[in-house]
C-alpha cells in the first residue's frame, strides 16, 4: 500500500531581515513535493497564518514545519507547545536563517537551544571545504571525503556540535 503524502508547512513570516530568496524557496518546495509526491506544502506567510495554523490543533494536521529564513521573535500561538510537537516526533527543518529566529534571549530562547546556535554573524559568501562527517548517510552518499560549496557561512552562539548529528562539518 501507498501511504498517504506527508503535509508540511512552511513557515516564511519575518521579523528582522527579510531574505529576497524566500519566493525562490517557496517556489523550490513546491516544486519538490509535486515531482516527489511524497509530501504537500502549505503555507504560513503571514502573522495571521500563523494563528491560524500554528495552534496545536491546528498543526495536529501537519507532519513536520520547515522554517524557510525565518528571521526574528514570530508571533507564535504557543511556541512552548510547538516544541513539544517537535518534541513528540514531528519533524522540523530550520533553511537558512532560522538560527537567526527566536534570537537574542538571554539564557537562550528553548528554540535556539532546539536548533543548537544562535545566529551571531557571517561575512562575504566565501567558497569553504565541508568535511563529509556522516558518508553512509543518505544525502551524502555522493560526496567524497570533502565537498566545496560557495555559501553565506553563519558563526554561532551556543552551537555544541556534541548535540548534533553532523552531516557536514568545517574544520
Amino acid at each position: 500500500a501507498v501511504a498517504a503524502p506527508k503535509s508540511i508547512l512552511v513557515v516564511t513570516v519575518t521579523k528582522g531581515f527579510r531574505h529576497s530568496s524566500i519566493p525562490t524557496a517557496e517556489k523550490v518546495l513546491a516544486d519538490l513535493a509535486q515531482r516527489d509526491g511524497s509530501f504537500t506544502v502549505d503555507y504560513a506567510r503571514t502573522d495571521d497564518d500563523l494563528a491560524r495554523k500554528m495552534t496545536l490543533q491546528a498543526l495536529e494536521r501537519y507532519d513536520g514545519v520547515i522554517f524557510a529564513n525565518t528571521t526574528g521573535n514570530l508571533p507564535l500561538p504557543d511556541v512552548a507547545g510547538f516544541l513539544k510537537w517537535i518534541e513528540n516526533g514531528k519533524g522540523f527543518i530550520g533553511m537558512h536563517s532560522a538560527t537567526d529566529t527566536f534570537g537574542g534571549h538571554k539564557p537562550l530562547h528553548p528554540y535556539t537551544e532546539m536548533i543548537n546556535g544562535e545566529f551571531k554573524y557571517h561575512r562575504e559568501q566565501a567558497e569553504v571545504e565541508a568535511v563529509n562527517s556522516d558518508p553512509a548517510f543518505p544525502s551524502n552518499r555522493h560526496f567524497g571525503p570533502t565537498y566545496k560549496v560557495f555559501d553565506e557561512i553563519y558563526i554561532l552562539n551556543g552551537y555544541n556540535r556534541k548535540a548534533v548529528r553532523a552531516l557536514l562539518d568545517l574544520d
